[in-house]
């Protein structure tokens, strides 16, 4: 996950205020301090969903709280606690890097040493493992990518190593792992690729839980790949739009019509970033809505959008806040720590 550490360092990292005018195609009010309302649900097997994951994971929600990584204090990277209740916040931990997650009621998530969980309050921290990384949660344990894909059980912490992949998307999900890897492709493939965007086209392999049955899903360079209800989400490497595969046969379709640079799946919906802002597709890619975001500074995709609590979250490269889209009012909040 080699781009997604240049990325949250420069998306997360850096306050440069350039924050721009922010608008919808129906005229969003920006406010402040938003409540989260109710968890939308996610699949029974882990608590925040492979498309976030994939996303940075820096939201996540549940019943009673949502939980997102701020950097209006950039060396801190901060996880705050909102309240569905009452909308009160408060500092969960700091040094976040990526993947917060939910699971068997606690917290989640990669801090700039490794993984880690606590409580709710940001206390009793257990660690999981030493290195930073970006990782899943799935049954009872947690998978992750370095240099090689590992799984390590929740309960006990014994970590085993199911492969050596260098890969850089991992999704778990219907019994199978998910994940792009180059290591089928020969450098000359790699070097033709442009600058900046070498580490992104890869191809896609499934294997089972413990690591056996490794299997090729094609020849299609893809990124930004996604689990969801069965079938795998993409975008293709050559034309930057959604392709849909089916793992069990194989076949694959393009259901985009426009190019996007980034792309998260949850439940019936694909949510996709270009330079135009965050648009909203059905399963089938028809377009139901767009969101002028303002997208400024880095490739779109930098700006990671996460789904919970019935809203879109994403990040402003340069901003000191996560920015909130509420699809029921069609409004655009910026969320900021104090206010």
């Amino acid at each position: 996950m080699k781009r997604y550490t240049i990325y949250l360092i420069a998306a997360v990292g850096l306050a440069l205020v350039l924050t721009g005018c922010m608008t919808t195609k129906n005229k969003p009010i920006l406010k402040q301090s938003p409540s989260p309302g109710k968890a939308s649900g996610s699949e029974n097997k882990y608590g925040n969903s492979n498309g976030n994951l994939i996303n940075c994971g820096f939201v996540v929600s549940t019943e009673d709280y949502l939980f997102y990584a701020d950097n209006a204090i950039p060396a801190e990277r901060s996880i705050i606690r909102l309240s569905s209740k009452d909308s009160e916040k408060a500092l969960v931990a700091k040094n976040f890097y990526s993947s917060l997650n939910v699971y068997a009621n606690k917290l989640f998530y990669s801090d700039q040493n490794g993984i880690v969980s606590c409580d709710f309050e940001g206390k009793n921290v257990v660690r999981y493992y030493n290195t930073q990384c970006s990782f899943t949660i799935y049954d009872g344990a947690i998978y992750l990518s370095d240099n090689g894909i590992y799984r390590i059980d929740i309960s006990s912490k014994k970590v085993t190593k199911l492969n050596a992949a260098l890969c850089n998307d991992i999704n778990v999900g219907a019994g199978k792992i998910y994940y792009t890897s180059q290591a089928d492709l020969d450098e000359k493939t790699i070097d033709a690729m442009s600058y900046g965007d070498q580490d992104l086209g890869a191809q896609m392999f499934q294997m089972n839980l413990d690591g056996t049955g490794t299997k090729k899903l094609g020849e299609n360079l893809a990124f930004n790949l996604i689990e969801s209800g069965g079938s795998l989400y993409y975008l293709s490497f050559e034309t930057r739009r959604v392709e849909k595969l089916d793992p069990t046969t194989g076949i694959s379709e393009e259901i985009s019509k426009d190019s996007y640079d980034g792309l998260n799946v949850v439940g019936d919906k694909i949510y996709c970033v270009n330079s135009e802002g965050i648009s909203v597709l059905d399963l089938s890619g028809k377009k139901l809505k767009s969101y002028d975001t303002g997208f400024i500074g880095f490739s779109p995709r930098d700006s990671f959008p996460n789904i919970a609590a019935n809203a879109i979250y994403f990040l402003q490269f340069g901003s000191e806040s996560v920015y909130r889209i509420d699809t029921s009012s069609d409004t655009i909040e910026a969320i900021n720590v104090g206010n």
